[in-house]
């Protein structure tokens, strides 16, 4: 970045560079140029014992509405005021990458701060494809301009946009995609989940049981061989006393039913006395309730 423009900055030449497959010509001063890249100081390293000035630099692979900024730059000491309205993400982040490859960090540092704030005034917005296919194939993993894109997609993607350009994504973005998105998951899980098995009771209590009922019977407490069921063994079973049922009609009631008349005679008879006094099967009233049990 430029400071105060001395004589000795103005005055020292001129280097001539060719930018683009057009060869658009860039006129610098040498010494300007110098100073504000450490790439153009090695390149013009011997300006001092020749007129190296003659011979233009090319650059064919740059593009010469971002190296204008660079340019704009050096004797300005800042970016253009209308760089963040007219300026597209792309184009900042191209801007990122030449002043990079030229040396220069405090640019660097100006352009990214531009590309985010425009970013953040959009923030439904997802970086295009053509611009993840650009930073993807000029930049080194866990370089800012990745970290840009994939903060922006972890944010605003949709369903739809994905489908839209899945097919066409880098591998290398869907890679570092897929593990933000994953570390942006991971603190909502249940502790203790182990992966492709599901969470068991207690995690599940932990999380969703009221505090209170959990209080109830502390699981510490608990003896370890507990059994809810609390079935019997086989020698409480052989100890068990059964109690016989007592019949309905005992032999030594000899009180007749009030009302129960015994066919064929005058007289009442009890229930399970048979006419001549005989005592029938307690069990057997199929004469009193026509076969069904009570």
């Amino acid at each position: 970045m430029a400071g105060y423009l001395k004589k000795e900055t103005l005055s020292a030449g001129i280097a001539h560079i060719n930018v683009g497959p057009q060869h658009t010509p860039f006129n610098v001063h040498l010494e300007l140029l110098c100073n504000c890249s450490p790439y153009f100081n090695a390149v013009f390293k011997d300006r001092a014992e020749s007129n190296i000035t003659e011979d233009p630099v090319s650059l064919p692979d740059d593009d010469p509405d971002v190296f204008a900024e660079v340019v704009s730059w050096m004797y300005r000491g800042t970016l253009s005021p209308d760089l963040e309205s007219r300026g597209l993400v792309l184009f900042l982040l191209q801007l990122w990458m030449l002043a990079g490859n030229f040396q220069m960090p405090a640019l660097q540092s100006a352009a990214l701060s531009v590309c985010e704030k425009k970013i953040e005034k959009n923030k439904d917005a997802v970086v295009s494809l053509a611009t993840i296919s650009y930073v993807y194939a000029r930049t080194a993993p866990g370089a800012l301009p990745r970290q840009l894109v994939i903060d922006t997609w972890t944010r605003s993607a949709t369903t739809a946009k994905y489908a839209k350009y899945k097919d066409h994504f880098p591998r290398d973005f869907l890679e570092e995609l897929c593990g933000k998105l994953i570390a942006k998951i991971e603190p909502t899980r249940l502790p203790g989940l182990v992966e492709d098995r599901p969470p068991s009771g207690e995690q599940f209590a932990q999380r969703f049981e009221p505090k209170e009922r959990a209080r109830e019977v502390p699981s510490s407490r608990l003896p370890e061989d507990l059994n809810f069921a609390n079935l019997a063994t086989p020698e409480q079973m052989q100890n068990r006393k059964f109690k016989s049922p007592s019949p309905r009609f005992h032999r030594s009631s000899p009180v007749s039913a009030p009302g129960l008349a015994i066919p064929g005679s005058g007289s009442m008879a009890a229930p399970g006395e048979a006419k001549d006094g005989g005592v029938k099967n307690p069990f057997e009233c199929s004469d009193l309730f026509g076969g069904l049990e009570p």
